[in-house]
């Protein structure tokens, strides 16, 4: 069995400095509880949220906490919910007031770099609904919002 981000074993062991591995020989002690304290959990497993997908949407438990979703509720995930074509292209995402988005586009998804779409560079939340514009009407392109703590 294995921690949830959720579980009160989370860093909740005492410190030995002897133990370095739990028993799949990963590191501990790591910081699961994100408060920039490692300390080891109880039990066997070390949870680390950078490789645990507690709800199993596909995002591990450390990018829920950087996109500031729950990590233990599948529908809760940064997502684009409206795109909304004609000039200007309105995309259209659940947001948080503790985070800041930029909205990036690609010719294709191919592409390798994705350019910055003008006037949407950290852009703060608002706790609902958020909408960002692209007024450069350079044809099709695709979207990806990024995400970051203040």
């Amino acid at each position: 069995y294995r921690l949830r981000i959720d579980s009160p074993c989370v860093d909740a062991a005492v410190d030995f400095d002897a133990i370095t591995n739990d028993i799949l020989g990963m590191p501990r002690p790591v910081d699961g509880n994100g408060d920039g304290i490692a300390f080891p959990d109880i039990g066997a497993y070390e949870y680390d949220p950078r490789t645990v997908d507690s709800d199993g949407d596909r995002a591990t438990d450390f990018q829920e906490q950087v996109m500031d979703t729950s990590p233990i509720d599948p529908a809760s995930c940064l997502r684009i919910t409206t795109i909304t074509p004609g000039l200007p292209v309105r995309l259209t995402f659940p947001s948080s007031s503790k985070r800041l988005y930029t909205l990036r586009s690609a010719p294709d998804l191919a592409d390798t770099v994705w350019a910055t779409v003008p006037g949407n560079v950290d852009v703060p939340g608002n706790d609902g609904l958020q909408t960002l514009f692209d007024n450069s009407g350079t044809g099709n392109r695709f979207y990806r919002i990024e995400v970051r703590k203040p």
